[in-house]
């Protein structure tokens, strides 16, 4: 094998391996395509979740804030019952 064949066999290996990463590079750019598609709906259906869960948490914000008030106001009360009893239970 002279020097041209040898060069010519390196070229043709070379342009084979080059052939073989353009056809890897599509495959991968299906398979980014495909991935980007699926993922691409789950955020969707994710985000949807997420809006679902904050509108219900911010339309019982002031339920919730009520509901505390209201605790800490018999809270406040059954505190102050409690001592006018132990001081009623202590005259008797």
């Amino acid at each position: 094998m002279n020097f041209e064949e040898k060069v010519l066999a390196m070229l043709e290996n070379e342009n084979n391996a080059i052939n073989g990463l353009k056809t890897d590079i599509s495959r991968l750019n299906q398979t980014v395509a495909v991935i980007e598609l699926e993922h691409g709906k789950s955020l969707g259906a994710l985000h949807d979740g997420y809006k679902l869960l904050y509108d219900e948490v911010t339309r019982m914000r002031p339920v919730v804030e009520a509901t505390a008030n209201d605790v800490e106001t018999i809270k406040s009360v059954v505190t102050r019952h409690s001592g006018i009893f132990s001081a009623l239970k202590s005259a008797i």
